[in-house]
């Protein structure tokens, strides 16, 4: 009872900073980037909270189970993508201060064409992920409080999808905020009890055991294989280029993603744990739901509460922001250059309505889709290997004549798809392939360019 009580007010509170922020949304942009710039830890908290939902704090405690330490190492991948983008790509983001998202800078480099390609594809891109929490979050209602999951999936998503609406990125940056800390206090919580359930001893040589696979070839290029995918799957989708956009000065966007790059290794290698934690005390549970069981065996009523709605935080602040940055990319960027006489009202308006589209989306594809994790994965493996590139090159000043950019794209697409249908099995992942098939392109025509 106390349990349901702490989450049914946290719900309460998440809606009410909606409601609140909802008279200091104006303007499109304001609903977009929110009211005004904010400094390095607030970043920091935002952008950690996006990237730690479901996907990668379950995930990861999932994985840990079935492919061991190549799971961690994979998430670390994504650690590295972090720095590399603190260090490199955030502080050329001064350069577009009336930027409200990737297509932005695209049509800066490459034309409308480059604008609304990124903002189709980043679409697709949120609505693979969107679709993977909301489903997650069903399943974790389920489990925690027994109640059925189209129940927790339709709650759910009303609930996010209700405060997304009504405050934009303002609401969203605050709840962050909230759900951000509950996860700093639940997973450390969750592996402390966890660790204390296990037999004396035992959890040192199960990690000694998973730490020296690493010496076997197969282990070593799984982990390769997967530390690439993470670190190249979702570099600059959306939602965290949003995040690139919305600090004081350059210096504080710098200093808040370097920090949440640094802040997520020890909070995969947390999660990472539970799952080894799950695979002692409860070796018959369901791998997918290895965090919960483990929280549901060993933390106690009260704390438990707390830690339930940590977890469901991470998968919310994941789902919100995919949810607000892909109709920004849709409506923005793909439909906006095609508008004449496009106000910012009418802008601000058709958002909203693809807001509340998506979310009744979401809980349909939730409740009778069966392959949201393929829907994601073929997200990310179109996204980077058409527009990584040329972006980089882009922000870093190298524009890639725009012809060129777009034989990239072709090619590194291709390549991508016809990898991932024709050796699905493969170690290496058409995302992977696809992208260096992509930049092959561009080195392929400096050599000619040179030679001739």
């Amino acid at each position: 009872m106390i349990d349901l009580a702490l989450l049914i007010a946290f719900a309460f509170g998440v809606v009410c900073i909606g409601i609140i922020l909802q008279k200091h949304v104006k303007d499109f942009h304001s609903f977009a980037l929110g009211r005004q710039k904010v400094s390095w830890m607030i970043i920091t908290a935002t952008l950690s909270a996006s990237f730690l939902g479901g996907g990668y704090s379950m995930g990861v405690a999932t994985k840990a189970i079935t492919v061991g330490v190549a799971a961690l190492i994979g998430m670390f991948g994504f650690s590295v993508k972090e720095l590399l983008v603190g260090a490199f790509i955030a502080p050329k983001m001064s350069k577009y201060p009336q930027a409200v998202s990737l297509g932005d800078i695209m049509k800066q480099h490459y034309g409308t064409a480059g604008k609304v390609v990124t903002g189709f594809l980043g679409a697709v891109v949120c609505v693979g992920v969107l679709g993977v929490q909301v489903s997650a979050m069903g399943h974790i209602v389920n489990v925690f409080l027994g109640v059925p999951y189209e129940v927790g999936v339709i709650l759910g998503t009303v609930i996010l999808t209700l405060y997304t609406v009504m405050g934009g990125l303002s609401a969203i940056i605050i709840t962050d905020i909230i759900q951000f800390l509950l996860l700093v206090i639940g997973i450390p919580l969750t592996l402390l009890f966890g660790v204390m359930a296990v037999d004396a001893g035992t959890m040192g040589p199960l990690i000694v055991d998973n730490v020296s696979a690493l010496t076997q070839t197969e282990t070593l290029l799984l982990s390769l294989s997967l530390f690439l995918t993470f670190m190249l799957g979702e570099t600059l989708v959306p939602p965290y280029v949003q995040r690139l956009l919305i600090g004081e000065t350059s210096k504080e966007t710098k200093k808040g993603t370097l920090a949440s790059g640094l802040l997520s290794i020890p909070f995969f290698t947390l999660s990472w744990l539970i799952g080894l934690v799950a695979l002692v005390l409860l070796p018959e549970s369901d791998p997918n739901l290895a965090m919960p069981a483990v929280i549901q065996h060993v933390v106690p009523v009260g704390l438990k509460g707390l830690v339930i709605i940590g977890v469901i935080s991470a998968i919310m602040s994941t789902a919100d922001s995919f949810l607000h940055a892909g109709a920004v990319s849709f409506i923005h960027d793909t439909i906006k250059p095609f508008r004449d006489n496009f106000s910012e009202k009418k802008e601000l308006l058709l958002l909203k309505g693809l807001i509340c589209f998506l979310g009744l989306f979401s809980i349909v594809a939730a409740l009778f889709a069966t392959n949201l994790i393929d829907l994601c994965v073929w997200s990310w493996t179109i996204w980077s290997p058409i527009i990584l590139p040329p972006a980089v090159m882009a922000i870093w000043g190298a524009t890639v004549p725009r012809k060129l950019a777009a034989l990239g794209a072709v090619v590194g697409g291709s390549v991508a798809l016809y990898w991932s249908i024709a050796l699905p099995d493969a170690t290496f992942s058409g995302l992977v392939v696809g992208l260096v098939a992509h930049c092959g392109v561009y080195v392929l025509h400096k050599l000619v360019r040179s030679v001739g």
